[in-house]
């Protein structure tokens, strides 16, 4: 009888074990931060790895501010060239006009007319 009883406390533990570690896989896969990277070699850490990136963001920061004022240079140059002192303006004033009615949900004055004509001599 003890055959049976141990078969089973053999199985049950092997379940347990099975079960731990498939927790275990499961949070070292998707939960535990990964801390460690490789760069040029050398083991870093979370925060060696975290500065070194930081680094590389303010280079290309860097690289885009020369760059945009380089652009911002050649703009300017623009403006003092014969070629856009030579420009003439051609723009034309619009003249104002009323826009405002007193009721603005009503029909526009011109519409009441065409359809008053409209059912004049449609009859």
């Amino acid at each position: 009888m003890q055959t049976p009883s141990i078969k089973r406390l053999v199985v049950n533990i092997a379940i347990v074990i099975a079960v731990a570690g498939i927790f275990f896989a499961a949070y070292m896969f998707f939960i535990k931060e990964k801390n460690i990277s490789v760069y040029g070699g050398v083991a870093l850490d979370n925060n060696e790895n975290q500065a070194i990136l930081i680094g590389a963001e303010i280079s290309n920061t860097l690289k885009e501010l020369r760059d945009l004022q380089l652009s911002i240079s050649a703009s300017k140059n623009i403006f003092g060239m014969s070629v856009f002192k030579s420009l003439h303006d051609f723009s034309v004033t619009v003249p104002k006009e009323q826009v405002k009615r007193e009721n603005p949900f009503l029909p526009p004055a011109w519409k009441v007319e065409l359809e008053r004509r409209m059912s004049s001599s449609s009859k």
